[in-house]
């Protein structure tokens, strides 16, 4: 009774049912964190551990022994780290809502500009003023393709990005990615091959316009990166049942690798290898932050396995 005349009147009831609950044997240790009013009137938080130590003739226990300890301090920390956690998270979404929101503006009059741009390309024009217009349109291309990453990077870290879940049949895009992008690799003289194992089970349900997405992002940077040799695509099934299927894809390329210590922070936002990539190469490192995004998304999992000068294997599975 002298113990309750202190608690909290909040905490009160949910104290005495853990003390009921021990004494009941329903627990091994009376265990709490809770308020108590101080003889001047203070709120201070405890945290008390006891357990009973003498019983009388009917079995009650009449004594206990244990410690309380004052846990004010920590509870006032914890608080202002959570309102702090809270703060930067609001903070954040705030951030991605905007870059959602001012890349779809800003993009809006660059495809107006571009398609400007294209048109201005077909009339007649002196040889360095076709060149000019085509270094137009190149710039505008590459902004666009920055926008478009940002867009899709602030949609997913506002949770405005959402899945589109629908029966499709993987090999017909696995053959449209291999025409858009085996342009691209043989204009650089590398082999662009794609292989995909059987399995006979026709329609998959996913997203693929994420699933394309995944794959164009990897393949482009295996091509960027790559000065000779090749880019092997595969896909292969880890898991088939008759209702479910988990398949592996994996992008092996032959190019300048990445360093050991560059792996762990790979799929961070606007991250590259080093500053010489960047001047060599271009791009901002979003692309894979954005991969790794989709995949976990999609329920899956991305990694890579690299060595500088031996190439790179990104992989990843989707359910």
């Amino acid at each position: 009774d002298l113990w309750k005349s202190h608690l909290h009147p909040e905490d009160a009831p949910r104290v005495l049912r853990l003390l009921d609950d021990y004494l009941a044997g329903r627990s091994p240790i009376h265990e709490s964190e809770h308020r108590i009013i101080t003889r001047s009137g203070d709120i201070r938080w405890h945290r008390s551990i006891g357990k009973a130590v003498a019983w009388n003739g009917a079995g009650v226990a009449v004594r206990m022994v244990g410690t309380t300890l004052d846990i004010t301090a920590k509870r006032e920390l914890e608080e202002q780290l959570r309102a702090a956690k809270e703060a930067a998270e609001t903070t954040n979404l705030a951030k991605s809502d905007f870059l959602a929101h001012m890349s779809h503006e800003i993009r809006t009059p660059l495809n107006a500009m571009l398609g400007l741009a294209q048109v201005l390309e077909q009339a007649p024009l002196t040889p360095e003023q076709r060149e000019m217009v085509q270094q137009i349109r190149t710039a505008g291309r590459s902004l666009l393709g920055l926008l478009n990453d940002i867009l899709n990077l602030s949609k997913i870290e506002a949770g405005q990005l959402h899945l589109d879940p629908r029966p499709f049949a993987l090999d017909p895009l696995l053959e449209r990615i291999e025409i858009m992008q085996g342009t691209a690799a043989r204009g650089k003289g590398l082999q662009l091959r794609i292989q995909a194992i059987a399995t006979g089970v026709g329609a998959l349900i996913g997203d693929p316009l994420r699933l394309e997405q995944i794959l164009v992002n990897l393949i482009s940077n295996a091509i960027k990166f790559t000065d000779q040799g090749e880019i092997v695509v595969r896909v292969e099934p880890l898991l088939l049942t008759a209702e479910q299927m988990r398949l592996r894809f994996t992008v092996s390329d032959t190019g300048i690798g990445i360093a050991p210590e560059i792996l762990p922070r790979l799929f961070i936002p606007f991250t590259q290898a080093d500053g010489s990539i960047t001047r060599r190469f271009g791009g901002t490192g979003l692309g894979l932050s954005i991969c790794k995004r989709l995949v976990e998304l999609l329920g899956g999992e991305i990694g890579v396995e690299s060595q500088v000068g031996a190439g790179s294997r990104f992989w990843f599975e989707l359910p």
